[in-house]
């Protein structure tokens, strides 16, 4: 890449290949074996961890990978910004883990090994969990914009020169990190003792804390009004797809577009309302109310695609093994509920009550809408 129209056009690209990595980074943290007090021998520690091994090698490749997308736009930048060096910092956590991974049958770790191990590992973790190397350059060519939406920026609003939150580098070295820290917890101890544990809890804290922030950057493509949709009107700013001297019916843009765009990576899932007509009459409720499921899915497939349900697992791995009690194991990123989709809804009359009952929900999902959620993102 030369330029930040390149670092634009792989942007797809990069957000696929943080997303495969996140995934990988999940299943490793969940083949971490939780013991307990029983303390397991190095060597059958070893053989229990050999897939997670070959797990932490796929994602070391995702993330060099990654580095080559972001070295043109990262070493042009002054030595500020420390997401250039996240590669590098990796490798010292990798290079402890391959003291373990070759280890013989029988043999144990010297206390020289073992203090390494431990320093390493640990620094490794809090080094890649500094907001300052989850920070990219700001340029206008990454942020995502259409006619209808216009600019949707992360927050706050920036500047060219400014530095912007980005996590698809580092989320995969970070988790990457944080599983090769629980083998050498394992390791060390061969168990997760208390002290370990309250460490575990730190950084299931501060991973939320990025998944939580990602999340909230997550945002939906506007909903068109009454006004901007006029009924029976087939040139409404809705159908030109856009506002103001620009949104002219002999040079369109695309229409009547809804869905959402994670702001931070602008990855968007974005699809065009195909009913040839709206009723705004009597029916407008059932109008709005599709249009927001619809929504709401999007903004689920996008959480999906960009990894968060990978990282909301990881953190919820991390708290059963601290020990921190869980409040709920529902993602509300990608899974659906009832009480959800009645929060989104249209009352069903202008008369009634401002939510739906359950019976009304139900009957309102399969009447109108794939019984599967899940499976039904390409369908509304």
């Amino acid at each position: 890449m030369s330029d930040a129209t390149d670092f634009e056009a792989a942007a797809l690209e990069i957000t696929k290949t943080e997303a495969t990595a996140v995934a990988v980074g999940a299943t490793a943290a969940a083949a971490v074996p939780i013991v307990g007090e029983v303390i397991i021998a190095i060597t059958a520690l070893i053989y229990a961890l050999a897939a997670i091994f070959d797990q932490t090698d796929e994602i070391q490749n995702a993330v060099q990978a990654l580095t080559l997308h972001f070295d043109a736009i990262l070493s042009a930048e002054n030595q500020v910004l420390l997401m250039r060096d996240v590669s590098s910092v990796l490798a010292i956590a990798t290079a402890q883990r391959d003291v373990v991974r070759e280890l013989s049958p029988g043999q144990s770790l010297t206390d020289a090994q073992r203090a390494l191990l431990d320093s390493n590992t640990d620094q490794v973790v809090q080094t890649l969990g500094d907001i300052a190397y989850w920070q990219r350059p700001f340029f206008n060519e990454a942020v995502y914009s259409d006619a209808w939406s216009g600019f949707l920026a992360p927050e706050p609003s920036l500047e060219p020169g400014s530095v912007v939150f980005d996590y698809r580098l580092t989320m995969p070295a970070y988790l990457e990190s944080i599983v090769i820290r629980l083998i050498a917890m394992l390791a060390l101890d061969g168990q997760f003792k208390p002290r370990r544990r309250e460490e575990v809890a730190r950084i299931a804290s501060q991973l939320e804390g990025y998944h939580d922030k990602i999340a909230r950057a997550i945002v939906k493509i506007p909903a068109p009004t009454d006004a901007e949709l006029i009924a029976g009107v087939q040139d409404s700013w809705w159908d030109l797809g856009g506002h103001g001297p620009g949104a002219s019916p002999y040079k369109r843009p695309p229409a009547r577009i809804y869905g959402a765009v994670e702001t931070y990576s602008a990855y968007s899932a974005i699809d065009t309302w195909q009913d040839e007509a709206y009723d705004l009459g009597v029916d407008r409720r059932y109008f709005y109310n599709r249009l927001a499921l619809g929504t709401l899915a999007r903004c689920k497939k996008v959480y999906l695609d960009v990894g968060l349900h990978s990282v909301w697992s990881v953190v919820r791995r991390l708290k059963i093994i601290a020990e921190v009690p869980l409040t709920t194991t529902f993602d509300v990123g990608s899974d659906w509920s009832l009480a959800e989709v009645g929060d989104l809804l249209v009352a069903p009359a202008p008369d009634a009550p401002p939510r739906y009952s359950a019976i009304d929900l139900v009957a309102l999902v399969s009447k109108s809408l794939p019984i599967s959620f899940r499976d039904a993102f390409a369908n509304w």
